[in-house]
C-alpha cells in the first residue's frame, strides 16, 4: 500500500505526493504521523466525499497535526539554535500545505470547514531565515578555504530560495562558487610528427568538447590552454597528456601458398539408356523364356559346360601368364623408385588410358591417362578406351581388338562404338517382338578437384602509449598517473588461384575476387588509434573528479 510522506528540503516544505490507493489514513494516524493521515484522508475524500473511515481520520488527525507544528515553531523561536528561523519556516509551510489540500477537497472541507493557515507569519519568517543564512554564508566565505567556500555557496542558495534577490546574494553566489571550484587546465597533447605529417588537433578538440559538455562536478571546471591564457588563469590542477611512444603506418606483409583438395565433387553427369522388358498382359514371364531360348535350347546342358569351365580355365591362365609378363623381374616383386616402369605400374592400380577426342575437332585427338572415376564421363562424350591409333604407330587402322567395330579413327571410331551399343539394344528389342523399352537414367560421376591458392594479407598498424598525469599546483604534487595504450590495425587481403575454383571455400573464393587496397592516410591512422586513448582519458577524468 502506498503512503504519503512530507518532504522537507532545508527551509522549504514540499507538498507530498498523494496517491490513488484506497487508504483512509487510519494506519498513519495510529502510528502518530498526523500530517500523513491528514493528506491521505483528504485525498480519499476528494474522490469519495462520504467515505466514513476517511471522515473520522481527518476529523481526529487535523487538530493534532496543526498543534504539533505550531509547537515546533514556538519551540524554535524560544531557542538559541542556529538557523531557528529556518525551522519556523518549515513548520509554517507544513501547516499551509494542509490548508491548501483541504481547500481543494470538497469532502474534506465539509469535515474541516475552517482550516488554519500561517501565510501572514510565513513571509516575515522567510525574511528572518534569509538574513541568518546570509550571515552564515558571509562568515564561511571569509575563511578562504575551499570546503568553507562550498558551505557558503549552499547558504547563499538557501537565501535565494527564501527571498529571491535578497541583498547582493547573486554576487555572493558567484564569489562562493569561484572560491569552491577547482580550476583544471588540460594541456594539449604534443605530437612529434617525425616526418609523417600528423596532427593531434582532432584529439585535443574531442577532449575539450567532452570537458565543456559533460557535467562531472559543479565544483570542478576545466579549461583549455587558450581559455586559461585569455583570462590569465592560475589553475589549481594541470592535466598533462604526452606520448611516451607512437608509430603510424607500420606495414607487415604475409603471403602463403595453399594446396587445396576437395573430394566428392560432381565431375560430370550423363544419361544412360537401359533396356527394360515389358511383362505381357496375361501375366506370364514369356519374354524371359524367350531370351533363354535364343541363347540356348532347353534340352542342351549349359550347366555341365559351366561346371567344366572352372576346371580348364586355371590351366589356360597359368600357361598364358608367362607369355604376357614382359618384365625380367619376378611377378610378385613390387617396383621400386628409380625403376623405369615404377610410375606406370603404380598408376595401373587406379588409372586408365583413353584416347581423348575433342568434340568438333577429332583431328586433335590425343592419349590421356585419367582416374577410373572419370572414365565413364570420358566415354560418354566420345573418348575411346586405350591409346590413340596414331600413337600406336598404326596410322588410321583400327585396333585389332576393335576389328569387329568397323574401320575409321578419331571421333568416327567413337561414333561407331556408340552406334554398335544402340544397335545391340534395338536388335534385342526386335528379338523380343517389341517387348523391350529404353529408359533414361541420369548418372553422376564424382571425383576430386584441386587448386593452388596464393593468399596475401597486408596489415598496417598504428599504435601509441600516452602518459596521463594530474598535478596539483603550486606544490607540483602528482595526484594521479596512468599509462594509456591505443592501437589500430588496418587490414587488406587478397588472393589468386590456379586450378578448379570448386576446391575453394566460399570465404577463399570471396577473397580471390578482392584486390590489394591502399591504406588510409597517416592522419586518419593517427586519429583511429587515439580513439581508445580518448575513451580511457575521459573515463579517468570523470571518476577522479566526480566527488572532488
Amino acid at each position: 500500500m502506498k503512503t504519503c510522506l512530507p518532504i522537507l528540503s532545508g527551509f522549504l516544505l514540499i507538498a507530498l505526493l498523494v496517491f490513488d490507493s484506497c487508504s483512509s489514513g487510519k494506519k498513519s494516524f495510529v502510528r502518530g504521523n498526523y500530517f500523513d493521515a491528514v493528506m491521505t484522508s483528504t485525498n480519499r475524500l476528494r474522490r469519495d466525499q462520504d467515505h466514513k473511515k476517511s471522515v473520522e481520520t481527518l476529523r481526529e488527525a487535523y487538530p493534532l497535526a496543526v498543534a504539533y507544528y505550531e509547537d515546533q515553531a514556538k519551540a524554535a523561536l524560544a531557542s538559541n539554535v542556529q538557523f531557528k528561523w529556518s525551522n519556523v519556516v518549515n513548520a509554517y509551510s507544513t501547516i499551509n500545505v494542509m490548508y491548501d489540500e483541504i481547500r481543494r477537497s470538497p469532502g474534506a472541507l465539509r469535515v474541516i470547514p475552517n482550516p488554519v493557515n500561517y501565510y501572514d507569519k510565513l513571509a516575515d519568517a522567510k525574511q528572518q531565515a534569509a538574513a541568518e543564512r546570509y550571515d552564515a554564508g558571509v562568515a564561511a566565505l571569509a575563511v578562504n578555504n575551499r570546503d568553507k567556500a562550498k558551505e557558503a555557496y549552499r547558504h547563499f542558495q538557501q537565501v535565494e530560495a527564501f527571498v529571491p534577490g535578497f541583498k547582493d546574494v547573486q554576487d555572493m553566489l558567484k564569489a562562493a562558487l569561484w572560491a569552491a571550484t577547482v580550476k583544471v587546465l588540460v594541456e594539449p597533447i604534443p605530437v612529434q610528427t617525425r616526418n609523417i605529417g600528423v596532427s593531434a588537433d582532432f584529439f585535443n578538440d574531442k577532449v575539450s568538447e567532452f570537458l565543456h559538455s559533460t557535467s562531472i562536478n559543479e565544483f570542478v571546471k576545466f579549461y583549455t590552454l587558450k581559455e586559461a591564457q585569455t583570462i590569465n588563469l592560475t589553475p589549481d590542477h594541470v592535466v598533462k597528456i604526452s606520448f611516451d611512444e607512437f608509430a603510424v603506418g607500420e606495414v607487415f606483409l604475409y603471403e602463403k601458398e595453399y594446396a587445396l583438395v576437395r573430394d566428392s565433387i560432381v565431375m560430370a553427369t550423363y544419361v544412360a539408356q537401359t533396356p527394360v522388358t515389358d511383362k505381357p498382359a496375361d501375366g506370364t514371364d514369356k519374354p524371359k523364356d524367350t531370351e533363354k531360348s535364343q541363347d540356348q535350347p532347353k534340352d542342351e546342358k549349359p550347366v555341365d559346360e559351366k561346371k567344366e569351365e572352372p576346371k580348364e580355365q586355371p590351366k589356360d591362365d597359368k600357361k598364358e601368364e608367362p607369355k604376357d609378363d614382359k618384365s625380367d623381374k619376378p611377378k610378385d616383386e613390387e617396383p621400386l623408385p628409380g625403376d623405369d616402369d615404377f610410375e606406370e605400374k603404380i598408376d595401373e592400380k587406379d588409372r586408365v588410358t583413353v584416347c581423348h577426342i575433342p568434340p568438333g575437332n577429332p583431328a586433335a585427338k590425343h592419349t590421356l591417362t585419367i582416374s577410373k572415376n572419370a572414365l565413364a564421363a570420358h566415354l560418354a562424350h566420345g573418348d575411346v578406351l586405350g591409346k590413340c591409333e596414331d600413337e600406336k604407330g598404326k596410322g588410321n587402322q583400327p585396333d585389332k581388338k576393335n576389328d569387329n567395330k568397323g574401320k575409321g579413327s578419331g571421333n568416327g571410331g567413337a561414333q561407331i562404338a556408340s552406334t554398335m551399343r544402340f544397335d545391340k539394344l534395338f536388335n534385342a528389342a526386335e528379338a523380343l517382338n517389341g517387348q523391350l523399352s529404353i529408359t533414361d537414367d541420369t548418372v553422376k560421376v564424382y571425383g576430386s578437384v584441386k587448386a593452388t591458392y596464393y593468399y596475401s594479407r597486408k596489415t598496417t598498424t598504428s599504435k601509441g602509449l600516452v602518459n596521463f598525469q594530474i598535478v596539483e599546483l603550486p606544490s607540483n604534487r602528482i595526484l594521479a598517473v596512468e599509462k594509456m595504450p591505443g592501437e589500430f590495425v588496418w587490414v587488406s587481403e587478397w588472393a589468386t588461384f590456379n586450378g578448379d575454383e570448386r576446391a575453394l571455400t566460399p570465404r577463399q573464393l570471396q577473397i580471390s575476387k578482392q584486390k590489394e587496397q591502399l591504406p588510409p592516410q597517416p592522419q586518419e591512422l593517427f586519429i583511429e588509434f587515439t580513439r581508445p586513448i580518448y575513451d580511457q582519458l575521459t573515463t579517468k577524468l570523470r571518476e577522479f573528479y566526480k566527488n572532488y
